[in-house]
């Protein structure tokens, strides 16, 4: 089977240091045809670091190239919904980096874009497929631990601008509802998912310790999934002194 011929939209950190070291460990299943950011010297980069892969700063000029069969795309996610619909109509399969949008009613409109296009379309949400979370899954489904009646997820650090994901422009301007809370969480929620099933209600609690991190930095969630198990998961990023990773599974 040939490599699938890869458009990259996005050249910022993601892209850099998680898409591409992943993609050239794969070069039997895609080739890099072309990147693509709207900052030539970004997208310059990204081609210097792919040994000189073609680069343009438009995406619909990339869209509009017959040799491009896939889009990975890496932008900031107010850009998701926009440059996904144009991906697919223009006939190209997509992957599409988590979180799928900026808010609810655009994250409702990319789900709609499923039904209209016949394309393989995933979100790139890597704990779905993290080692750890598919054994603790599979543990719970041989009954090695009963039945699981609740969950407590506990994670606190320390993100300030020492960070390197805190350097990226459309962070520091805070121009998206949720700071990291919105953009980390998603990968806790997916966990949970993954194991627990859906997430049928829920109350939470947010709270801004530093405003230059975003609108919330300190979030806790109470909540029941579809099969009844209860749960609490506590992200807060603004901690000084503690960095916990924890869950428990009663």
């Amino acid at each position: 089977m040939k490599p699938v011929k890869l458009g990259i939209i996005g050249c910022g950190i993601a892209t850099r240091e998680l898409h591409v070291p992943a993609l050239l460990k794969l070069q039997d299943k895609f080739e890099i045809a072309v990147v693509c950011n709207n900052n030539e010297p970004k997208a310059k980069a990204c081609s210097d670091l792919l040994g000189g892969t073609p680069f343009v700063c438009d995406y619909r000029e990339l869209l509009s190239r017959a040799d491009v069969e896939a889009v990975d795309i890496a932008v900031p996610y107010n850009s998701n919904y926009e440059i996904t619909g144009a991906a697919l109509e223009a006939g190209k399969h997509v992957i599409v980096e988590k979180p799928i949008a900026h808010d609810l009613e655009e994250a409702r409109r990319m789900l709609e874009l499923d039904s209209g296009f016949p394309q393989v379309k995933m979100v790139a949400e890597n704990f779905r497929y993290h080692p750890v979370f598919l054994r603790l899954k599979a543990l719970m489904a041989a009954g090695r631990i009963g039945e699981p009646l609740a969950v407590f997820w506990n994670v606190f650090r320390l993100v300030d601008a020492n960070n390197k994901y805190y350097q990226t422009g459309w962070r520091v301007e805070n121009r998206f509802p949720g700071g990291f809370i919105t953009d980390g969480g998603v990968h806790n929620i997916a966990a949970l998912r993954l194991m627990f099933g859906d997430i049928v209600r829920g109350h939470s609690f947010t709270r801004s310790v530093n405003p230059e991190i975003g609108d919330s930095d300190s979030l806790s969630f109470q909540f029941v999934t579809v099969g009844g198990v209860q749960g609490v998961l506590n992200i807060f990023v603004s901690v000084k002194g503690l960095f916990r990773n924890e869950m428990v599974i009663v």
